[in-house]
């Protein structure tokens, strides 16, 4: 599954997102512990097919 994780930079405003295939929501936030920024949310990304 792809997930979005918003980050915001220690101190600033300035942030931005990042996009990681991770099983579930946990690989996803076991992730986010390496990162050097604050972590504002993890968000699932659904992708829906038209017909």
């Amino acid at each position: 599954m792809r997930w979005r994780i918003k980050f915001e930079y220690a101190f600033t405003i300035v942030g931005g997102f990042i996009d990681i295939e991770a099983p579930s929501y946990e690989a996803a936030e076991r992730y986010t512990l390496g990162l050097d920024v604050y972590v504002v949310s993890i968000k699932p990304i659904l992708r829906v097919k038209l017909c």
